[in-house]
């Protein structure tokens, strides 16, 4: 039908460039004698004789179409920028003192029997009869005495034994260990002693009363507490 409306109004020579109109109809006046139909240009105003017919030029919505396959995939996006450093972690806890070790001997001078005798706490060493001889100074600061380990260089002696006690300014501490035949070193570990700041330090040397006379070599760490 719209075909046949443009050709009609080709031919009776009417401009098509306001139709359809504004609400998108096609207007047109049909003529009562005779059926002639011309398009209106605009307006709705047919001229006597005629009627006003009126077309709608959009037609019912078609079905909605298949979808189409899906698309290629993207090509990865750029990489982002590296991101800012983190903040520093918490400093971890102080390590454990590993203190320090000390260590003495006797040399080549042997141990007296049956009596008891002192000896320095770290180096070379006499076998001391007064203690006053063999005391050290300790630093100016409060330090731990443990991990005592003592040697001979041979067995004291059937039924024998050497007892050595660790000594802070003149008395025995709970540091100290004996080697009896026929054993030939002893050690302590389960005990420590704090030693307090500038105070005296020795060793004090038991020996049995058969005992054979030998060398004596010691050695114990000292830490901080």
């Amino acid at each position: 039908m719209l075909a046949v409306i443009a050709i009609a109004a080709v031919a009776s020579g009417i401009a098509i460039a306001a139709v359809p109109d504004s609400q998108g109809r096609i207007n047109g006046c049909y003529k009562n004698k005779g059926g002639a139909l011309r398009i209106l240009k605009s307006g709705t105003t047919c001229r006597r004789g005629e009627k006003l017919v009126q077309w709608n030029q959009r037609g019912v919505p078609g079905v909605a179409g298949v979808a189409g396959p899906a698309g290629p995939a993207a090509s990865p996006g750029a990489p982002g920028a590296p991101g800012g450093s983190g903040s520093p972690g918490a400093p971890g806890a102080p390590g454990a003192d590993a203190g320090n070790l000390v260590t003495g001997n006797t040399a080549n001078i042997t141990a007296v029997p049956n009596e008891t005798r002192y000896l320095h706490p770290s180096g070379t060493s006499d076998h001391w009869g007064n203690p006053s001889f063999a005391e050290m100074l300790s630093p100016n600061a409060p330090t731990v005495a443990r991990d005592l380990a003592v040697s001979l260089p041979d067995v004291p002696g059937a039924g024998q034994f050497y007892r050595l006690t660790f000594q802070v300014n003149g008395a025995d501490t709970a540091l100290g260990c004996t080697i009896t035949h026929p054993a030939t070193a002893c050690t302590d570990s389960a005990d420590e002693v704090t030693i307090p700041a500038a105070s005296l330090m020795a060793f004090e040397l038991e020996v049995s009363a058969t005992a054979t006379a030998r060398r004596v070599r010691f050695g114990w760490r000292a830490l901080t507490p």
